[in-house]
């Protein structure tokens, strides 16, 4: 069986330096920095992000029997749970005062043509979660952990997509799914 390609740490600067200043520049980086899946993404709003730059996901948003897209509670109860922001994110999103208000089939458009354009292997939105899950590993963090669904750890282990000159003190709380993460930690 092939292993679907998950993109390395230079496909992803590149695709961050290819959103910036997009409509898809925060999700793109929230699939990434944060772990968030595209129905999680679209789903949010601007009341989900705290003071102190913690979003809690807590809905996701999916098509319907007639292909509308709706928001609905998670289907999985584990899938609610709150995720550290990074400083300089939170801070985009404040300023533009939501996180996306496209079509959300557009960010896997928008994906795959920058893939394309860039000379980038082509891999799916999830694959940014399961890139942040590999650098979680990475840094320390052992798989046995995300079975937990709650990891706690210094920000400044994240990784280094993360700026950290500000948020060496501060800790994030990632909650992930076991299932569909440390399966796929390594490509």
């Amino acid at each position: 069986r092939v292993e679907p390609y998950i993109p390395t740490v230079e496909d992803v600067k590149r695709i961050f330096e290819a959103s910036e200043g997009t409509m898809y520049e925060i999700p793109i980086k929230l699939a990434a920095q944060c772990g968030l899946r595209r129905g999680e993404i679209v789903a949010l709003t601007i009341d989900d992000l705290s003071s102190d730059n913690v979003l809690t996901i807590d809905k996701d948003m999916e098509q319907d029997s007639d292909n509308n897209w709706v928001v609905r509670p998670p289907k999985n109860k584990g899938s609610i749970r709150k995720v550290y922001v990074p400083d300089d994110l939170a801070d985009k999103i404040r300023k533009q005062g939501y996180i996306y208000k496209g079509y959300p089939n557009s960010i896997y458009d928008w994906l795959s043509d920058t893939e394309k354009r860039l000379g980038i292997e082509h891999f799916s939105l999830h694959k940014m979660r399961h890139f942040f899950c590999s650098r979680l590993v990475e840094n320390g963090i052992d798989e046995r952990a995300f079975h937990t669904q709650r990891v706690r750890l210094s920000v400044n282990r994240l990784h280094d997509l993360v700026p950290t000159d500000r948020l060496d003190h501060r800790y994030a709380f990632i909650f992930l799914e076991a299932a569909d993460s440390a399966a796929h930690l390594h490509p």
